[in-house]
C-alpha cells in the first residue's frame, strides 16, 4: 500500500496486517504514485514476466480472491492490460471503459453528463477489447507495464489511464474488459465541482490527451 501523505494511524494498521506499507512526504499524482510503487516493488521483491500489476485506488472494494481471479483470467486468456466491471455502491454500473475522448467530448461530459464516449457494458457479457479503462481498477502485465514505461507522470490526474491504454495499443498490446469480475468503486467526482482543483486537473489533462492524440 502506498498512502499520498504521512498517515500514523494507517502505517500502523499495515505493520499490524503485514501489510507492505510506502508513504510519500509530499503529495504525488495517479501516475507518479502507480509509478513508484512499480520501482519499489521491482527493486524489493523483483517480479518475473509471469506477474501482474494493479492500481487499485483506496476507494476501490475488491478482495484477494477477485485479484486473482483477475490475473488467473489474465493469463489464461493471455491478456496484458484488462479492468473489471466496476459499480458503484448501490450496484449500479461506472463508465470505467470507454472509447477515446475528443475534446468536445471532455467538455460534453462535464458539462451535460454526456455518456457519448461511454461503453454499453449492460450489452457485455464476455471479454471485449476496450479503447481504454480507468485506472481506479486496472491490471496490467509485467512485460506491458514496461513496454510503456509506466505511467506518463505529466498527466497529475485524470486521463494518464486513457494515455497508457492508448501507447500500448499503438505497441500492439489491447486493453480488455472483463465483465465477469466486479468491484464496487465509492467515487466522489470531484472534478465536477465548479472551481475545485480537481476540475483544472480535468481539464488540463484532457488537453493534453487530446493533443497527444491528434499528434500521433
Amino acid at each position: 500500500m502506498l498512502s499520498n501523505l504521512p498517515s500514523l494511524q494507517l502505517r500502523q494498521y499495515c505493520q499490524e496486517s503485514g501489510i507492505f506499507y510506502l508513504e510519500n512526504s509530499e503529495p504525488l499524482g495517479f501516475g507518479a504514485n502507480n509509478n513508484k510503487a512499480f520501482r519499489h516493488l521491482e527493486s524489493k521483491f523483483g517480479m518475473s514476466d509471469q506477474d501482474f500489476f494493479f492500481t487499485i485506488n483506496p476507494d476501490i472494494r475488491t478482495s484477494g480472491r477477485d485479484i486473482e481471479a483477475m490475473a488467473r483470467k489474465m493469463e489464461q486468456e493471455g491478456l496484458q492490460i484488462a479492468a473489471p466491471n466496476l459499480v458503484s455502491h448501490d450496484n449500479v454500473p461506472e463508465d470505467n471503459i470507454r472509447s477515446y475522448p475528443s475534446l468536445v467530448d471532455c467538455i460534453l461530459r462535464f458539462a451535460l453528463k454526456s455518456e457519448r464516449s461511454c461503453a454499453r457494458k449492460a450489452e457485455i457479457q464476455s471479454t471485449q477489447k476496450v479503447d481504454w479503462a480507468a485506472g481506479a481498477f486496472l491490471g496490467f502485465s509485467i512485460n506491458a507495464y514496461r513496454a510503456v514505461d509506466g505511467f506518463d507522470e505529466r498527466y497529475f490526474m485524470y486521463y494518464e489511464d486513457a494515455d497508457i491504454c492508448r501507447r500500448a495499443s499503438q505497441q500492439g498490446i489491447g486493453t480488455y474488459y472483463l465483465p465477469s469480475i466486479c468491484a464496487t468503486h465509492l467515487a466522489a467526482r470531484d472534478s465536477r465541482k465548479l472551481f475545485s482543483r480537481q476540475l483544472v486537473w480535468h481539464i488540463t489533462s484532457a488537453l493534453r490527451f487530446t493533443l497527444a492524440r491528434s499528434s500521433g
